[in-house]
């Protein structure tokens, strides 16, 4: 399944992804044109190749990296 984490932001969502990179866990962000200004988003791409070790470090990265990526200022250019 496809599984988008909303970050309603491009230099966040840029932020973001590059923080994930970092730890090891690749997902691009996705922003306009494919998707209208403020809904952009981290899609994930996950399959039955995937262990529940990799999804729960995955999910737990997701959510400390959000919590800093929305300390950003939206204004910061990309």
């Amino acid at each position: 399944p496809i599984c988008p984490v909303l970050i309603p932001s491009v230099a966040r969502v840029v932020f973001a992804s590059a923080l994930l990179l970092q730890r090891g866990i690749y997902v691009g962000p996705v922003t306009a044109p494919a998707v209208q200004p403020g809904q952009e988003r981290l899609r994930f791409f996950i399959t039955s190749e995937h262990t529940e070790e990799q999804l729960t470090t995955a999910m737990d990265s997701v959510a400390e990296v959000v919590e800093i990526a929305n300390q950003l200022d939206s204004t910061i250019p990309v």
